[in-house]
């Protein structure tokens, strides 16, 4: 599972190693910042199949152009924000050609979102399907515990045995 709390530096790293086309740093790097990146895209494009496309092309972007990475002018995770936010747009004009954007306004509002320790919409996926698993759990152990408590014969019958 990837850290909450991205590493610039270990960024940097993988970075410098997909310049020199090493597919495990690659594979590393997108383990680390795929769910980040993926929630930012879907933030923007809302439908989750968009979504994967965009932060496909913006994969493909990065394994293609991390030698233009410069570290003195962005953190690893803004330059790849920055594909990712360009890919989108792009995404957005291509499927609706009277779409607005309003960039100033939009960027204002990801980038704090991104900032922010809240779940991205994949974490909030996650704990979806974490939750409806527990009810189900729930449900099964409620049913064993409440069951005899209702019927004090079934209590009578078990407790004799």
């Amino acid at each position: 599972m990837p850290s909450k709390d991205l590493q610039p530096e270990q960024l940097k790293i993988w970075l410098a190693a997909v310049v020199r086309k090493d597919a495990p740093a690659f594979r590393s790097l997108y383990d680390a910042t795929s769910p980040k990146l993926f929630g930012f895209a879907l933030r923007i494009l809302v439908k989750r199949e968009w979504a994967e496309e965009v932060l496909q092309e913006s994969f493909v972007s990065i394994w293609n152009n991390a030698s233009s990475y410069q570290s003195s002018l962005a953190a690893p995770m803004t330059w790849m924000t920055t594909i990712v936010r360009n890919k989108a747009f792009d995404y957005l004009r291509r499927v609706d050609h009277d779409v607005e954007i309003d960039a100033d306004t939009f960027d204002k509002d990801v980038m704090n979102a991104m900032e922010s320790a809240d779940p991205t919409p994949l974490d909030a996926l996650q704990l979806t399907d974490d939750a409806k698993a527990l009810a189900n759990c729930l449900g099964a152990w409620r049913d064993c515990i409440v069951k005899p408590l209702r019927c004090p014969s079934i209590m009578t019958c078990r407790t004799a045995r």
